[in-house]
């Protein structure tokens, strides 16, 4: 998915988290996160996003967590390592208020 078309999705569809790969097409997954993180509208705001990419050096983590990214997996994803880190980020996040009227 191109960053232009993960930010639409955003707009349109509750969702819990996000994996974000670095490397998109068009608009890369470190200024769509910016964008996400910037856009008051989006309920990505405040979302858990997790980057993915195939480069493990310490300037590319930096990168990503100054775009706003919460967490970063190097690719290949050990799918044991994303599932504990996507628990990681759902039991971490912030429960809504329950409506006691």
């Amino acid at each position: 998915m191109e960053g232009a078309a993960a930010i639409a999705a955003l707009a349109g569809r509750a969702c819990d988290l996000v994996l974000m790969d670095i490397q998109i097409p068009g608009m890369d997954g470190l200024e769509t996160t910016r964008r996400i993180r910037a856009d008051r509208t989006l309920p990505g705001r405040v979302l858990p996003i997790i980057g993915l990419s195939g480069k493990s050096g310490e300037e590319q983590i930096l990168a990503a967590w100054a775009a706003g990214m919460d967490d970063y997996l190097v690719k290949p994803i050990d799918p044991a390592l994303l599932l504990c880190k996507v628990g990681e980020w759902l039991s971490a996040a912030p429960v809504p208020d329950a409506d006691t009227s």
